[in-house]
């Protein structure tokens, strides 16, 4: 019978809260673009719906998310500047003021969210592998060598 590493545990854990990061990061992702009232059409919405994966590089463990690429492109629009050094001819010519833009919309929902939410999932990782944690992920993994026999 094979012995139950603390690798094997560690791995375990980690898939487990990667996969719960992802719902979480989800649920954000949909609440924020409905409340900055960001969408068109339900299309980026859902792109969003359960689109996540828990993915394994050798000893890395990781998430990635799939939405439509047009969600980022909304994003990144805002945060472009203008050029602030163009001359405003219509002033120096004219003495006329130009009319100002409009205030830009509030789209930020990927980068605050996915970012800002690295914190609790780093915290997650290194403070909840608790001797209880460990005990039903050891339980799980012998589920798991017995069901292969």
């Amino acid at each position: 019978m094979s012995e139950i590493s603390q690798k094997d545990i560690d791995f375990l854990f980690q898939e487990e809260v990667l996969d719960q990061h992802g719902e979480f990061l989800q649920d954000l992702f949909m609440e924020t673009i409905e409340q900055k009232n960001i969408r068109v059409s339900d299309d980026l919405l859902e792109s969003l719906d359960a689109n996540y994966k828990i993915f394994r590089e050798g000893a890395d463990r990781g998430l990635r998310y799939k939405f439509n690429i047009y969600g980022r492109f909304i994003e990144i629009r805002k945060h472009k500047k203008k050029n602030s050094m163009a001359p405003n001819t219509n002033a120096l010519l004219w003495g006329v003021k130009e009319n100002r833009p409009k205030k830009r919309k509030d789209v930020d929902w990927y980068s605050a969210n996915a970012y800002g939410s690295l914190n609790r999932l780093y915290s997650i990782l290194s403070n909840e592998l608790t001797t209880e944690e460990v005990s039903r992920l050891k339980g799980i993994i012998q589920n798991r060598i017995n069901t292969q026999k």
